[in-house]
């Protein structure tokens, strides 16, 4: 072989390692140029595979430059169908970095250079996946159609490959998900054969992708988390792992995981930027502007979507910006539809998108849009033009995805009450709900479950805009109840028996006390705490795995009879919001009335105000001076809220009381408020809960099994578990190094009543990690999950065990809930950090009453009056901090 010729061997050589291993590609193309031998085709081949090599590592710039560096090679040595090819590659890179026409250009030159070459099926590939980029899909597919043939014919199977995985896409996008998956099944089976391990990884991520339009969230996310794992294992190629996580949030906002989301584009939104792909980076800055939409951050959801809008543009992708264009719209009306109606020429505004987005081929999203524009021109009461937008809407009841299926009854029951027909609305909206509970039901993880609710945001805030202009106190109520915590009302999803996922938690555990150790040791954390944090991705991300299907459980519509009769001599006040308006629905055993509270945001700083009067209370370092300026301060904050929430209501001068928090209310100290002190207070997360899990509550004086346990570090908990052990009949103890996990859950599957004195910890950022932590470390919410309850009463002192995060539709992850998600009927825990000492005396008491047969809420009332009465003001604290959650 002579040198050019093996110049020229090694070069293709480089150029056929591209996508399986493009450093190595690059470094045999490197090698290949240095020789002075290589001159003519083997030059341009390797210019070309170097080239390649860069914009697969997105070193953009420089990948462009060798390009065109290799096609100018190409022509000079007289080779026009390899400058063909590599012009081709070239557009692909410009398509990348946004330069669109440029890249049109190229390709219709590399076209009219292989019109009789066998390889002119890569060119029709490169026009589809042009048109695709610029939305135009109907005409990508025709190209993609007539790409596959060609290159099968021309054995071309990688450039096949790509192509159908391309196809797959847009497949994908226009809804027909079953040709998707064929071709993505397809493109993963030729890849393989290939030895090409990214383009599997592609596969498998495309197929999440398809899952994720098809609103089948677990298993798109468990296709995303595998490729993700395939990406790092081969180097994770930033330009697909910033795709990914565009993916994924795409996954979460479906799912309600606004916040997660969010985190999941501004790292794609990096990455594409670090790379200099403009095209990526512009998509990334969409899904941002849609998680800032779902956190009601509008201004800044605004100005991304608005920056999105002008690089799609720049780039000549008018499809998309007319779909950023929409997200800013969106955030520009809700900005002020809370506070007034939009302003006239937003509908002007809205109805051009809507068009746009439709004109553009993106038919699924224009059907959302129609459903906003009726919503906008009803408020403005432009009745014609909403009945013409929203009956466009209507057609998607059938549509693939729960949330197009949810936005097409809510659209029906918009146009119904254009139409005055409020009954055939609330129907409309009722088969709406359904939708949502099916979607539910596919969920196996309890955040996502509790996330699904936001889904059905627009259908709930319609029912009780109905609900409250007909002045039904009963019908609010229903409406409410009909969205509210939902997820812990329906059958619970029983986890499967996952062996890695159970290893996952149990390393956790041990890195957690393995942190804390070294912390109070003086000694550096870094390198456990990035392990902890890495091993937390993990956990969460397979627990999102798990499917629900199989578990579906119908909705049982709340028999407000039955809940009056119920109530007994009780008085049950439930609290919405709609509007930025707090309302209150009040129900005794003969009644039902709607009291108008007013709005809501100055109730939220009384709150804050309250929480730190409380701590400054319990801490015992607290000096007296400030000590009492805190007792004021909760004194007049308790009484301002009072006022505000339960006066006007009503409320008999004695009797228990069960209340149903909204929103920033779940986390309020109910103890504070005078009109609560010294009764039997239940906080229920939904009346319908109240009612359907209390039937097994009712107060027994028989023996009872009951469980006790101590963790560690705790000041006085294992005298707080002895002295209230010692007023019952064989209870079983575990103090000092019996207080494990596994002696926790087995107290918890095999008694009726326990009690917990530990240490506890509620976690904002990740509340299904939030734990209690025993002697071989903590014990999370998720370990709970996966376990059955026996017991009905639950004890549980720690700090903020009582603390929830409440996600939309009153969805509610914490300790204390999850205990009640998992059979518990009733939790007893502070809402805020208490004071030990001052604890033993009140679980003491607390126990006094249960062991007598008093239900918790009653025995909670004795033992909180006893504490005050004391006049200490840790004792204070301790009693407005406490509460009885659940049902009794």
């Amino acid at each position: 072989m002579t040198t050019s010729s093996r110049d020229l061997v090694d070069a293709r050589r480089a150029l056929a390692e591209v996508q399986r291993d493009p450093a190595s590609a690059a470094r045999r193309a490197t090698a290949v140029l240095d020789r002075a031998t290589a001159t003519g085709e083997a030059r341009a081949v390797a210019q070309w595979a170097l080239g390649r090599s860069l914009a697969e590592r997105d070193e953009v710039p420089q990948a462009r430059t060798l390009l065109r560096d290799a096609a100018a090679t190409a022509r000079r040595a007289g080779f026009e169908e390899l400058e063909a090819h590599i012009r081709n590659s070239l557009a692909v890179v410009l398509m990348s970095s946004g330069h669109t026409q440029q890249a049109v250009r190229e390709l219709t030159r590399a076209e009219q250079q292989l019109v009789h070459d066998a390889g002119r099926g890569r060119i029709v590939m490169q026009r589809g996946l042009l048109l695709m980029i610029l939305g135009r899909l109907t005409e990508a597919l025709a190209d993609y159609d007539e790409a596959i043939p060609l290159l099968r014919e021309a054995g071309d199977r990688l450039a096949e490959t790509r192509t159908l995985m391309d196809r797959g896409i847009v497949l994908t996008r226009v809804g027909r998900f079953d040709d998707a998956a064929a071709d993505f099944v397809e493109a993963g089976t030729l890849a393989a054969a290939l030895d090409q391990e990214l383009m599997v990884a592609g596969a498998e991520h495309n197929m999440g992708f398809l899952h994720g339009r098809r609103g089948d969230v677990p298993a798109a996310l468990a296709c995303l988390d595998r490729a993700r794992a395939a990406y790092e294992a081969l180097g994770s190629p930033a330009r697909l792992t910033s795709a990914l996580d565009s993916d994924r949030c795409d996954v979460l906002l479906i799912a309600g995981l606004a916040a997660e989301a969010r985190a999941a584009a501004e790292r794609s939104l990096e990455a594409a930027l670090s790379g200099g792909n403009q095209m990526v980076a512009a998509e990334a800055r969409l899904l941002l502007a849609r998680a800032l939409l779902a956190l009601r951050e509008y201004d800044a959801a605004s100005q991304q979507a608005t920056d999105a809008a002008v690089s799609f543009r720049r780039a000549r992708r008018y499809a998309w910006a007319a779909l950023a264009d929409y997200i800013a719209l969106q955030a520009d009306v809700v900005a002020v539809e809370e506070l007034t109606n939009p302003p006239p020429k937003l509908l002007a505004r809205a109805r051009r998108t809507a068009a746009e987005l439709e004109r553009r081929g993106w038919p699924t999203e224009a059907l959302h849009v129609r459903t906003f524009v009726g919503r906008v021109a009803l408020a403005l009461g432009r009745v014609d033009v909403a009945r013409a937008e929203l009956a466009l809407a209507t057609g998607a009841h059938r549509h693939a995805t729960a949330e197009l299926r949810v936005q097409a009854w809510h659209a029906t029951a918009l146009l119904r009450v254009a139409d005055g027909r409020k009954d055939a609305a609330r129907r409309a909206l009722s088969a709406g709900f359904r939708e949502l509970d099916a979607h539910r039901a596919t969920l196996g993880a309890r955040d996502l479950r509790a996330g699904s609710g936001s889904l059905g945001a627009d259908l709930a805030r319609l029912g009780l805009r109905l609900a409250l202009a007909a002045r039904r106190a009963p019908d609010v109520l229903a409406w409410a109840e009909r969205w509210r915590a939902a997820s812990l009302v329906a059958t619970r999803v029983q986890p499967s028996d996952d062996s890695e996922l159970s290893r996952d938690l149990a390393r956790w555990r041990h890195l957690s006390t393995q942190a804390r150790e070294a912390t109070l040791e003086g000694r550096a954390t870094r390198e456990v705490t990035s392990e902890i944090a890495h091993l937390e991705e993990a956990i969460r991300d397979r627990a999102r795995h798990e499917s629900g299907a199989g578990h579906r459980d119908g909705f049982h519509a709340l028999d407000q009879k039955a809940l009056r009769s119920r109530l007994d001599d009780a008085v049950l006040v439930a609290f919405t919001e709609v509007e930025g308006r707090l309302y209150a629905v009040r129900v005794d055993a003969s009644r039902t009335s709607l009291h108008d509270l007013g709005p809501i945001a100055d109730i939220t700083d009384e709150i804050r105000f309250l929480s730190f009067a409380v701590r400054r209370l319990a801490n015992a370092s607290t000096p007296a001076g400030a000590a009492r300026l805190a007792l004021e301060s909760l004194t007049h904050a308790g009484a301002a809220l009072d006022a505000r929430l339960l006066r006007p209501c009503g409320l008999p001068a004695s009797g228990p009381v069960v209340i149903v928090p909204t929103g920033s209310l779940h986390n309020l100290l109910w103890g504070a408020l005078p009109s609560l002190v010294g009764r039997a207070v239940t906080v229920a997360p939904s009346a319908s809960f109240w009612l359907r899990h209390g039937d097994d509550d009712t107060p027994s004086t028989g023996p009872m099994t009951v469980g006790l346990a101590a963790g560690p570090d705790l000041h006085g908990g294992r005298r707080e578990v002895l002295e209230v052990a010692a007023l019952y009949d064989a209870p079983r103890c575990l103090v000092d190094a019996a207080a494990t996990t596994d002696g926790v859950l087995d107290l918890l599957g095999s008694c009726r009543v326990v009690h917990l004195a530990a240490h506890g910890t509620f976690r904002a950022d990740s509340p299904m990690f939030s734990s209690v932590r025993l002697h071989d470390g903590p014990l999370s919410v998720y370990e709970l999950e996966r376990r059955r309850l026996a017991a009905r009463t639950i004890v549980l002192p720690a700090c903020d065990a009582g603390l929830a995060s409440v996600h939309i539709g009153d969805e509610l992850l914490g300790t204390a809930t999850a205990l009640l998600g998992l059979g518990a009927r009733s939790v007893v825990a502070p809402m805020a950090i208490v004071p030990d000492e001052a604890m033993i005396h009140v679980m003491v008491a607390l126990h006094r009453g249960l062991r007598s047969g008093h239900a918790p809420a009653v025995a909670l009332a004795a033992a909180c009056a006893e504490a005050r009465d004391r006049g200490e003001r840790t004792d204070i604290a301790t009693a407005t901090a406490l509460a009885c959650i659940g049902t009794a």
